[in-house]
């Protein structure tokens, strides 16, 4: 089924793309839990420095159901941990509303969509379907890259089907 890697990659791209304002200066960054953590790259003369959300992302539970006519389905439920920074001069409300939103939104409406996955280079597509809790808030800690944080943990249900096409589809079948 799809690797926790694509995952990471998919959930960081979509909050980082649409969820968070075109001008922000947070950067999602979640990583599976058996991944590296990549200290930031700077681009060469910009100034503008990122504010960085470091999260771990961890499978909770899942399972794959075979079906009698070959079909592959999987469910997985991901749990999200991770650490927005508070500043001094905002305190905690004004520091982690921005990404809090964009992660509250990101859970709000279920989504469905086709993700691609390549394995033994053989590429699949499984047709996806998502939804998720809203943040929840946890400790405020001392993060060791980020200094004084909020803590926050949210899930994420995927269910996967291989090649599959949701029942809602617009295509229609062909008459017999």
């Amino acid at each position: 089924m799809i690797q926790i890697n694509t995952l990471c990659d998919f959930i960081n791209k979509k909050l980082n793309e649409m969820y968070l304002p075109e001008n922000s200066d947070f950067l999602f960054e979640f990583y599976p839990d058996s991944g590296n953590y990549t200290p930031p790259v700077y681009e060469k003369n910009s100034n503008k420095v990122k504010k960085r959300v470091l999260g771990i992302v961890e499978v909770d539970s899942s399972s794959i159901v075979p079906t009698s006519n070959g079909l592959k389905i999987a469910t997985q439920t991901l749990l999200i941990n991770f650490a927005v920074k508070v500043f001094k001069d905002l305190g905690v409300e004004d520091s982690v509303r921005e990404p809090i939103k964009a992660v509250s939104d990101f859970m709000s409406t279920a989504q469905t969509f086709t993700l691609p996955e390549t394995l033994s280079e053989r590429e699949i597509e499984y047709f996806v379907s998502m939804y998720g809790t809203q943040p929840s808030p946890g400790e405020r800690v001392q993060h060791p890259q980020l200094g004084d944080s909020m803590a926050y943990s949210f899930y994420i249900n995927f269910s996967f089907i291989e090649n599959g096409m949701p029942s809602t589809a617009e295509e229609t079948m062909p008459p017999a």
